[in-house]
């Protein structure tokens, strides 16, 4: 019982120690290429508040995050994705 006891109240305690994941879309433009470049970042946030679905469709599941939520503090790992010339950025979601 006590090894039960103390499985449970580890998995309630990694709850807490998650991040809710935040995300904006932001566009960059260059003026030597003359091009502007559409991307969405996602990344950890402290902010628990309502998440919302975004790019669901018939084909795309969509994923869950809160728009322009304040990113958590600390170093987080960078992962770049390129969806090549046929996808966007909300089919990698």
């Amino acid at each position: 019982m006590r090894l039960i006891f103390l499985f449970s109240l580890m998995l309630i305690s990694f709850s807490s120690w998650s991040y809710s994941v935040g995300t904006q879309q932001e566009t960059v433009s260059s003026s030597t290429l003359k091009r502007m470049l559409n991307v969405r970042i996602f990344y950890p946030s402290d902010n628990h508040q309502a998440v919302r679905l975004l790019a669901a469709s018939p084909v795309f599941t969509g994923s869950y995050a809160i728009e322009q939520a304040h990113p958590a503090a600390g170093q987080f790992p960078l992962i770049v994705l390129n969806y090549g010339s046929s996808g966007n950025d909300s089919s990698l979601a």
